[in-house]
């Protein structure tokens, strides 16, 4: 992972609830039963504000980050716990569903293929990612332009058309998506594995 330390610092001092302000804490409600007595995990929790609404209806519950300040946050004391070091990693498990939220903007063009292998490698045949993705009409002067820069703390933009190609080459098949309008106009996507 490109700039690692200086991402990992940015997210540990980082005011992530005012920045998470803007976003929508259940974007998966129209399919919120797909998490029921599954095992989940989410990357990138943040304050938990998923957490707090998926996690009573798993059956088991991870959270995995880049960054260990967010994952000791008391919301999480009680679950498992992975720091993410890179996207070839191996969490010697496999899970039914992983999930995102406001996080595949964070990731740099360069990681895409590492990441979606990533997920490929950890779910199950059949399991699921779910996420969203800014729109191809996200409007890049939420906080500023200079907030779009591709250097993994600020936005990089990635289209529609580039997350729907990766998941078909990584062996997912795209089962819902929309361009419900979320906050700062994402467009939603569940895919399931099909192939490894």
């Amino acid at each position: 992972m490109k700039n690692i330390k200086e991402r990992v610092g940015f997210w540990s001092e980082a005011d992530i609830y005012r920045t998470q302000g803007r976003s929508i804490s259940n974007p998966f409600k129209s399919h919120i039963e797909i998490f029921e007595s599954k095992d989940v995990l989410e990357i990138g929790p943040g304050w938990g504000r998923q957490f707090e609404q998926l996690g009573p209806l798993a059956s088991t519950y991870c959270v995995a980050d880049i960054c260990q300040k967010v994952l000791d946050r008391k919301v999480y004391k009680d679950i498992d716990k992975i720091v993410i070091k890179d996207y070839q990693q191996d969490l010697n498990r496999k899970f039914d569903i992983i999930t995102f939220w406001y996080v595949i903007h964070h990731i740099l063009d360069s990681e895409l293929e590492d990441f979606f292998n990533f997920l490929n490698k950890h779910l199950y045949v059949g399991g699921s990612v779910f996420f969203n993705c800014p729109s191809d009409t996200f409007d890049k002067t939420i906080g500023s332009p200079k907030n779009i820069d591709g250097d993994g703390i600020k936005t990089t933009p990635h289209s529609v058309k580039r997350m729907k190609n990766m998941l078909k080459k990584h062996g997912f098949e795209i089962s819902y998506q929309s361009n419900e309008v979320l906050a700062q106009n994402c467009y939603v996507l569940l895919a399931e594995k099909i192939g490894g």
